[in-house]
């Protein structure tokens, strides 16, 4: 008896059975009796061999008759073909089938989610190159967004190993799925296909799915929660979490509530480390709560322009100062916020980026009848094209001078507010902005925007005094940025349970026991601090507790690493309680205190 495995698929199960027995009537007839089952008998005539043709062939056709229908046609043309027992897919004994297929990656913003992502995906290259296993080829999806699918591509290329990667937009030279169809077949050595998240590259990826059932896909969703929930996209994704070829389906974002929404109960990916020893929070920031009243009537400005213009009036920029400006979706907003600071002489430097310009202008010359605006884009600068933008930014800030000669304000919205990386060690953000078209932004989109500041940063020059960037913005604005930031922190915590299933109530949990409903000690110079050698269960304090090391850092009996403000260890029952909590002066985790924190049960959100 021969037993074809069980992996297979329909159309496999045909070119197996051809392959097996080479006595059965070669292509021709092959295709012929695919032509009667009313499939493309012309795209078909164009492949070599069965298994090439069962790449071409879309099998939505029922295993019971087709393999019958086969048999039959085969006995009509030689009755001496023997007739095996060809043992089909049984779903309830693949032992693969009642694995978790579908995974949610949680990290804060800009700790590294995309070198976690590419990190998941080097093990399946080493696992697929094992012992002549089957292709494998990555599918990344990312936010529609050229800069950011440009970041992307390059960091693939830096990071993964032994595969080759093309970007699928409408940009590159390969923008079609035709075209892409015919680079899986002609390069045996593509490993991952980037593509813009929107509807058209969902469509044209089910597409491809079926014409390749060889090939094990896993499936890449950068932003998940912005870019997979639409009803559309979300019909495609849950298609091939059914799809016998897609290994995998991996949800990236650091704001995942209205993923869970629509995806409920994800079995969380493992990641390597929450974040690394140089990451800085946006709790960790400088904060100046600024909220001026702002009078409709008398303003000929945005709600945002004016808010900006009313720090301004008693804020004064510095050379070398790098300001993070975001405003409104609008793009006449974009403009008029960067006129009205080049022409009222706060910055000479505007770098503005949307969906229509991407550009720096800078302001020339040193009286007013010498000042004059120049226009560069981005496209024209050395680097930009081969480069990630913080990068070429960094090289081209430090070619100008910008430290000693520019006083610089970065402006846009959504080309800016999700995935994009801009601080960099050559050109540091050192302010941040966060007006009225800020804090009227969803939750999510508020985070991922205010992130932008953030980074593994803390060896950077600029911040070598703990100097880190300085926020200004209202209170709810700031609170509930931080409230997302320690959301995102505790879920990224909680997927180092091997598989850990989450669901829009953990969500939900998760963020309310983030709310900020307690107080640190006022004078956090006046803690005394000490080193990670010191064992805290030696030291003489006021509490009992008893502390425990994972990984070379200390926490307390809850396995909770903690920094200052982070909410404290044990519950949160009753008004006026307080909790000694071991926590670290920051996420370097290199000193450590313990501290009564109290709890105050602030109510709102």
């Amino acid at each position: 008896m021969t037993t074809l495995p069980k992996q297979y698929t329909d159309v496999q199960v045909i070119a197996w059975y051809s392959d097996t027995f080479p006595n059965i009537p070669g292509k021709e007839k092959y295709i012929n009796f695919l032509r009667q089952q009313s499939i493309d008998g012309e795209l078909l005539s164009s492949y070599d061999n069965s298994t090439e043709l069962s790449e071409g062939i879309d099998s939505k056709l029922h295993r019971d008759n087709i393999i019958k229908k086969w048999k039959s046609y085969v006995k009509s043309f030689n009755e001496s073909t023997p007739d095996p027992d060809v043992t089909l897919p049984v779903e309830s004994s693949d032992v693969s089938l009642t694995l978790p297929k579908m995974f949610l990656l949680v990290k804060p913003c800009q700790s590294g989610k995309t070198g976690e992502a590419f990190s998941h995906l080097n093990g399946l290259i080493e696992e697929f190159n094992t012992e002549g296993k089957q292709r494998h080829i990555a599918i990344t999806f990312v936010d529609n967004n050229l800069i950011l699918a440009g970041q992307t591509s390059i960091r693939s290329q830096n990071i993964l190993k032994e595969c080759e990667s093309i970007d699928f937009t409408s940009k590159s030279e390969i923008h079609s799925a035709d075209v892409v169809r015919s680079t899986i077949l002609d390069n045996p050595k593509l490993g991952n296909i980037i593509c813009c998240g929107h509807t058209t590259r969902f469509s044209d990826i089910d597409w491809l799915l079926p014409r390749f059932p060889l090939i094990k896909f896993t499936i890449y969703i950068d932003e998940a929660d912005k870019i997979a929930t639409s009803n559309k996209v979300v019909d495609y994704v849950n298609s091939w979490e059914r799809n016998s070829n897609v290994n995998q389906i991996i949800m990236i974002t650091a704001t995942s509530e209205q993923l869970l929404k629509k995806y409920n109960n994800i079995t969380l990916l493992p990641v390597n480390e929450v974040t690394h020893q140089n990451y800085v929070r946006f709790s960790e920031c400088q904060y100046m709560d600024f909220n001026p009243k702002i009078v409709s009537d008398e303003n000929q400005y945005s709600p945002n322009t004016y808010y900006v213009l009313e720090y301004f009036k008693n804020n004064t920029m510095n050379n070398g100062e790098v300001y993070f400006i975001p405003t409104s979706t609008k793009r006449k907003d974009h403009d008029e916020i960067e006129d009205v600071l080049i022409d009222g002489d706060y910055v000479n430097v505007v770098i503005k980026i949307n969906a229509l310009k991407k550009q720096i202008t800078i302001l020339r010359g040193q009286t007013p009848t010498e000042k004059k605006k120049e226009i560069i884009s981005f496209k024209d600068i050395e680097g930009s094209t081969k480069k990630e933008l913080s990068h070429w930014l960094g090289d081209y800030y430090e070619k100008n001078e910008g430290s000693t000669k520019w006083r610089l304000a970065i402006t846009g919205n959504i080309c800016v507010g999700r995935g994009i990386s801009i601080q960099s060690e050559k050109c540091s953000i050192s302010h941040a902005i966060y007006g009225p078209a800020i804090s009227s932004m969803p939750k999510a989109n508020k985070y991922q925007i205010g992130a932008r500041i953030l980074g593994n940063i803390r060896n950077f020059k600029k911040f070598e005094n703990d100097t880190f960037p300085i926020i200004i913005c209202q209170k709810s604005t700031y609170d509930q940025i931080n409230r997302m930031e320690e959301t995102a922190i505790l879920i990224a915590n909680k997927s180092t349970n091997q598989n850990s299933s989450y669901g829009l109530s953990d969500y939900k949990a998760d963020y309310s026991i983030s709310k900020h409903d307690f107080e640190y000690p006022e004078d956090k110079s006046g803690v005394r601090w000490y080193d990670n050698n010191n064992d805290p269960n030696d030291l003489k304090t006021k509490t009992k507790a008893k502390f425990k090391k994972i990984d070379n850092k200390w926490c307390n009996h809850d396995s909770k690493l903690r920094i200052w403000g982070d909410r404290p260890a044990g519950g949160c029952n009753s008004k006026n309680k307080t909790h000694w909590t071991l926590v670290y002066e920051n996420s370097s985790y290199t000193k450590y205190a313990i501290v009564s924190v109290k709890l105050t049960k602030k109510s709102g959100d």
